[in-house]
């Protein structure tokens, strides 16, 4: 199974193949620790009348307000304040190696392609099933190639033939029976 790896945002940047060669480099070393002590991490933000905190937590499960109220000494319950947990379900994201899509509004950007953060966002929503250009859903893809976890398809745009590459990374897989 591979997933869409949409381009970083401003990736553009003199030394990205740098940038990029340390961020494999700290997925790796996020898998060895991973492997050794088995801890998986989740991410936690702490809602409050001021705004919110955000701290990443590793464990064994996941873990509840009370285990993280001893750990997070501002956290006051009795305020209205309340806490979010959720699973990262891929290390890559925690590496900056996949860009991670949510419903929060966010400073609007442009990819490497000059599209505005919200068209990627949408174009990823979509599972690149419409044209990340004009919307349109007549899109062809050519032939994949891999190359080390990572695949790339070539895909184009019958409507407004426009071209781009989606990019994939291996997520996991299957044994066949």
């Amino acid at each position: 199974m591979i997933q869409a790896n949409p381009p970083l945002v401003g990736a553009s940047m003199p030394h990205e193949a740098d940038a990029q060669a340390l961020r494999r480099q700290v997925l790796d070393l996020l898998t060895k620790a991973q492997s050794i002590d088995g801890l998986k991490p989740f991410s936690v933000v702490h809602s409050h009348k001021h705004g919110e905190g955000h701290y990443l937590v590793w464990a064994d499960k996941q873990p509840s307000q009370a285990d993280l109220a001893e750990q997070i000494p501002s956290f006051e319950p009795e305020r209205e304040e309340y806490l979010v947990v959720n699973a990262v379900d891929r290390l890559e994201e925690l590496a900056g190696l996949i860009c991670v899509v949510s419903g929060a509004a966010e400073a609007p950007m442009e990819d490497d392609l000059g599209l505005p953060s919200a068209d990627v966002a949408a174009y990823l929503r979509s599972s690149g099933s419409r044209c990340p250009f004009c919307g349109n859903e007549d899109i062809v893809g050519a032939g994949v190639e891999i190359d080390a976890g990572i695949a790339s398809q070539e895909v184009s745009c019958s409507a407004c033939h426009r071209s781009w590459h989606d990019d994939y990374t291996l997520t996991g897989f299957r044994e066949i029976t």
